[in-house]
């Protein structure tokens, strides 16, 4: 132990002075503590005399009541006070420290039947509980990120798709309207060579008669009415002002020049 200079040399101060208090009658060995002034351990009386045997006897007993007292207290620096007695009263002391040692780990000394063992036990077991809570945190957060990185990828791959799809979805409607506009196109194209066809057949037959004419004023075609002229020019004479007038509110400009045409063909004859 470390403290076996130091209790050598007090225990010969004190044992071979002169004090004017008498020879030490007895030494004593207590365990401080907190709260305390020191439990006694057992006291050693001192022999008459003294020499360097009796010296090292005494400290070899003292040196065996704090070991022996601190291993029943094992992990913690316990405190210990050597009292020299002079005439029924202390008169020196020192103090030790020593740490207590630990039992065979085989063994329960470690753990004694007493507050002490039964702190160390219920330290022993939240160390357990804390590992276990720290091992299996550490296995949930080793997870987690294993899964949050897995997502973090599925998110960009899914955002990727998105984008192509939305580039993908432009360039159709794109598409679609341009050939929207091409079939409006066609149709209106359609749809202007019919109008220029019926022109055509409506006003064809008056402006051959026109141009046929000679200075007289004459057709130089050839004409004659048909049984259907004959009934068209019947139904047309039998209509009053106001029902060619409305009849002809709901023509177009190009059907009212072929129906006033046929008006005075149908007039001439």
């Amino acid at each position: 132990m470390g403290f076996d200079k130091r209790l050598d040399a007090w225990l010969c101060k004190q044992l071979f002075s002169t004090a004017d208090t008498g020879p030490v009658e007895k030494i004593v060995v207590r365990h401080l503590s907190v709260g305390n002034s020191g439990q006694e351990i057992e006291s050693i009386d001192c022999p008459a005399n003294i020499n360097e045997e009796t010296i090292r006897t005494l400290k070899e007993d003292i040196t065996q009541l704090i070991e022996g007292d601190a291993d029943g207290l094992p992990g913690d620096v316990q405190s210990y006070m050597v009292q020299v007695w002079r005439k029924d009263k202390p008169r020196g002391r020192i103090t030790i420290r020593i740490m207590g040692e630990l039992a065979d780990s085989n063994g329960y000394d470690s753990e004694p039947a007493n507050k002490t063992g039964h702190l160390a036990q219920l330290m022993r077991h939240n160390e357990v509980i804390i590992m276990n809570m720290v091992k299996g945190q550490s296995q949930v957060q080793y997870a987690m990120g294993r899964m949050i990185e897995r997502l973090i990828g599925q998110n960009e791959s899914m955002e990727q798709h998105r984008l192509d799809n939305l580039e993908l979805t432009e360039a159709l409607l794109t598409n679609k309207h341009e050939r929207e506009l091409d079939l409006l196109a066609e149709e209106r194209k359609d749809k202007n060579s019919a109008e220029l066809i019926s022109s055509v057949k409506l006003l064809g037959p008056a402006l051959v008669n026109r141009l046929s004419k000679n200075k007289d004023g004459e057709s130089l075609l050839p004409e004659s009415d048909t049984p259907n002229e004959l009934a068209v020019k019947a139904l047309l004479d039998s209509l009053t002002d106001e029902q060619k007038t409305s009849f002809l509110g709901t023509l177009g400009p190009t059907q009212k020049v072929a129906l006033m045409e046929l008006f005075r063909s149908v007039q001439k004859h």
